[in-house]
């Protein structure tokens, strides 16, 4: 997981690299729940654009863990990355906007 503002993601080394290959992004709705999401094969790209949110992930070797290892506050102009098989829960703050990508 990584969390920071989208212009900075380009200057992470070989992150932009890894991007180039992605063969398609695509905005998707968001489906807010309290249990964590995993995929296997894709990233997923959340960027906050009003308002704030909370990130967490839990442990990546223990898919049905609901223990939370890392909680990040994301601020508005920022995003966070979520890595294949990366376990993932976003959870809006108050009306914060949100936009989701999904990276194939």
């Amino acid at each position: 997981m990584i969390k920071d503002k989208i212009k900075n993601l380009i200057k992470i080394e070989g992150l932009l690299e890894s991007l180039k290959d992605v063969p398609s992004m695509t905005g998707c709705d968001i489906d807010y729940s309290s249990s964590f999401s995993v995929d296997r094969k894709r990233s997923y790209l959340y960027e906050v654009l009003k308002g704030r949110a909370r990130a967490l992930t839990t442990w990546r070797e223990t898919p049905e863990s609901k223990e939370v290892t890392a909680l990040f506050t994301v601020e508005e102009g920022e995003c966070v990355l979520y890595f294949p098989g990366e376990p993932h829960l976003v959870m809006p703050v108050d009306d914060a906007e949100i936009s989701l990508f999904v990276l194939e």
